[in-house]
């Protein structure tokens, strides 16, 4: 598939680790906590263990809301890395994915997308922490489904049948649809399977690996860097 910007109405994004920042956002979080335990762990084991027992909660327990998931993921990491459990800082972690940080480029990027395209957040998370990332982004999305909201979390396709069937109802053809997204696991791959054409913003292009996300192997149709890349593609820089 070919990413036809002037053909398109409508960009769907992921949002945690696309344009928040959520790799920061963890790390600020649980390094100090690993550090005070007096464990030295690289930042990238601390991402790949997070990713590994996280991603074992919301393949296996989709019903669980993303604050569970990140408490309980603390509570198995704590495990992991041999320090004494600790669940006020597991219940503390719980809350924390609102307050991570946007990419310096989201905002603004979003903002100019959006005098072109409709912008739909497709998340993996919860709709308390989507509400005050929202007010972090700063841009006026046209909707918003989260793993809450349809009980599911990505790779598996619920948020983007939610999206497709939001649009139907406004007379908006899938064809017309663009995915965006930084994991070719949770996005890239079911995309491609529903015959939607993606962009895989690279935000690791400087430092190689998956981080927190889950390698897969497929390819998208469009690679950027940053959303302001991804802007300028489109046309809207």
């Amino acid at each position: 598939m070919s990413v036809e910007f002037d053909k398109a109405e409508v960009m769907t994004f992921d949002c945690y680790g696309t344009l928040i920042d959520w790799e920061s956002g963890l790390l600020s979080v649980l390094q100090p906590w690993l550090r005070e335990a007096g464990v030295a762990v690289p930042d990238d084991i601390v991402l790949l263990a997070f990713g590994m027992y996280s991603e074992r909660y919301t393949q296996m327990r989709p019903a669980l809301l993303y604050p569970e998931v990140l408490r309980r993921s603390w509570l198995d990491m704590q495990r992991h890395f041999g320090i004494a459990l600790n669940e006020e800082q597991a219940v503390e972690f719980s809350k924390s994915a609102g307050t991570w940080p946007a990419f310096a480029d989201s905002p603004a990027a979003l903002n100019a997308l959006a005098k072109k395209y409709k912008l739909i957040i497709l998340s993996n998370i919860d709709n308390a922490s989507i509400a005050q990332s929202q007010k972090t982004l700063d841009a006026p999305f046209h909707a918003v489904v989260t793993a809450e909201q349809v009980g599911s979390y990505k790779p598996e396709k619920r948020h983007f049948n939610r999206a497709i069937e939001l649009l139907a109802k406004e007379g908006i053809d899938k064809s017309k649809i663009i995915h965006v997204g930084q994991s070719r696991f949770h996005d890239i791959e079911p995309a491609r399977e529903l015959g939607i054409p993606s962009v895989f913003v690279y935000r690791r292009h400087k430092k190689g690996g998956t981080g927190a996300s889950i390698a897969a192997d497929v390819v998208e149709d469009l690679l950027v860097n940053s959303m302001q890349e991804l802007a300028e593609a489109a046309g809207c820089a």
